[in-house]
């Protein structure tokens, strides 16, 4: 018996490459199709299919002619679909008793084979000397132009790549524009793109655990079914307003919505992953980026990902699942920023009012009173949490600003008005004459 495996290789590059959303679209869906296709090879082999999606495969056949079959027609059914615009390598090696030890012998052999197709393969010229601009594929600048498609009320030339991807978006594609809630190409005044990543932790270590095949192949299948019906949940939720799903991975989903609607959105894909924590022992966080409607997509999956990545960051210190947030800065390279000083826990996103609140209380504070500000979002008490962001937003102004602003704080929140001088005076630090003054006007108080 043998274990048969894939690796696309430069998925996120592949699906991003292009600016239109029909094209990101199309690359994503071709991927997901290839999947399907992958295990159709699979069972034609007379393998047995573990799991497919995502971009990666396992599956066992015997005799090692057959598993080298498979690895071939594998990596051709990929650049088949695809017009040789993503790639895969395959290997193969004889399985044993101790599955999780087979496993990761085949990791092994997959990352050597990528180094030989890396070290052994002639460079790809897409674009040969010469090519005139006007002979350039106009979705991605990137291959030579041999077909031509319509968009709008103009007509667009494409190369074989674009084409692939084209026709695999299947049909209308919601642009940027009705996504956030306008027609055509024209978006609302103000409006604000996000981008939702949710991903699953620590996904390798809990798959490492894994002890047989069919255990495998199970929970595989139950963990792209939370994924998808939280997906499919969260499409139903924000109807009839479209949102766009690129399938990034088996485990995760990248969304992108009108941030006015990003608390719905998060509050939906949670409600249905919840299962996959209990059931599966696996956790979810998540990144969110704001930003101009115009920008390339390609630009939000990287800042989402940075958001993403601090999440999983505080999620494995702490155990919780975290949620990120940035915000996406127009420039050559669409800078990313850090919205939050940090992480803050799903729960405390949910309780305050959504990404807008957060977005809403946090402009209110100089940047450099933000360090640490997702420790403070994450204090148990939701009085705490808000009492501690609303002395951030005063601390920088000076003790007379600080101490104006107390009494209402008290009133809103039925707190003794003394007591909430005297902590603002020792979170303040203030010293010297500035300090007398206050204390003064805490006593008359």
């Amino acid at each position: 018996m043998y274990l048969v495996g894939y690796d696309v290789a430069g998925v996120h590059r592949y699906v991003f490459e292009p600016v239109r959303p029909v094209d990101v679209l199309g690359g994503s869906r071709l991927l997901e199709r290839f999947a399907v296709e992958a295990a159709k090879v699979a069972a034609r082999q007379g393998a047995t299919v573990i799991y497919s999606a995502g971009g990666t495969g396992l599956f066992q056949v015997d005799g090692e002619k057959a598993a080298a079959s498979l690895a071939t027609k594998l990596t051709q059914t990929l650049q088949h679909l695809t017009a040789d615009g993503a790639r895969c390598t395959a290997a193969w090696v004889e399985s044993s008793r101790d599955f999780r030890a087979g496993r990761r012998r085949l990791a092994a052999e997959l990352r050597a084979e990528r180094f030989r197709v890396a070290l052994g393969s002639a460079p790809r010229v897409l674009l040969p000397r010469g090519t005139w601009p006007s002979g350039v594929c106009e979705a991605c600048g990137r291959e030579v132009r041999t077909a031509s498609r319509r968009v709008g009320d103009r007509g667009e030339g494409i190369g074989p790549r674009c084409r692939a991807r084209y026709q695999a978006a299947g049909g209308p594609v919601p642009t940027i524009a009705e996504i956030l809630g306008g027609e055509g190409d024209d978006v609302p005044r103000g409006a604000v793109l996000a981008a939702v990543y949710v991903d699953a932790d620590e996904l390798g270590r809990r798959l490492a655990e894994v002890a047989s095949p069919d255990d495998l192949r199970r929970f595989s299948e139950r963990l792209t079914g939370f994924v998808r019906d939280a997906v499919g949940g969260a499409r139903t939720a924000l109807s009839p307003r479209p949102i766009l799903e690129v399938a990034v991975g088996g485990d995760d989903a990248l969304l992108f919505c009108d941030a006015a609607q990003v608390p719905e959105l998060t509050g939906s894909v949670w409600e249905r992953l919840a299962g996959a924590s209990s059931d599966l022992g696996v956790r979810f966080s998540t990144g969110i980026v704001l930003g101009e409607p115009f920008l390339p997509l390609r630009l939000y999956f990287g800042a989402a990902e940075e958001a993403l990545r601090a999440a999983k960051g505080r999620s494995h210190a702490t155990g919780r699942s975290h949620v990120g947030i940035g915000a996406l800065i127009a420039g050559p390279r669409g800078a990313a920023q850090d919205v939050l000083g940090g992480p803050v826990p799903q729960e405390a996103f949910l309780g305050s009012g959504g990404v807008w609140a957060l977005v809403g209380r946090v402009r209110a504070i100089v940047p450099a009173q933000r360090a640490g500000l997702g420790d403070d979002l994450a204090l148990p008490s939701r009085e705490e949490a808000k009492l501690a962001v609303e002395h951030r937003a005063l601390r920088d102004k000076g003790v007379a600003h600080a101490l104006s602003g107390t009494r209402s704080l008290a009133a809103a929140h039925g707190l003794d008005h003394l007591a909430l001088l005297r902590g603002v005076l020792a979170l303040a630090g203030t010293g010297g004459a500035a300090r007398e003054r206050a204390t003064g006007e805490v006593e008359q108080a």
